[in-house]
């Protein structure tokens, strides 16, 4: 995905979900099926931007990402929360809903 279409993606209705990742990273392993469900659970309602820090340098610095798994999300061009490490589905949930 360009810079580009992810600047217009973010700036629409939908919320965008960054999920910040390496394929080597264990705690990022341990993190994607909780976001497989948080896929599933909200459908065409959220928007999963699922990032490889190694082959997207320039967005994870972008973004400012220091340590992984981190997710960020994005509402109408406005980021509403950034965490570092591991979350639970429901943490997940508490913030996009």
């Amino acid at each position: 995905m360009t810079n580009k279409e992810v600047n217009t993606l973010i700036q629409g209705d939908i919320p965008v979900l960054f999920d910040f990742y390496a394929d080597w990273c264990g705690p990022c392993q341990a993190q994607t099926p909780i976001i497989n469900e948080i896929e599933k659970h909200y459908g065409e309602q959220l928007h999963i931007l699922r990032i490889n820090v190694d082959k997207e340098r320039k967005l994870s610095e972008k973004y400012s990402i220091f340590s992984i798994p981190s997710l960020i999300l994005m509402h109408k061009g406005e980021q509403k929360w950034k965490v570092a490490g591991v979350r639970s589905m429901r943490d997940i949930q508490k913030i996009v809903d």
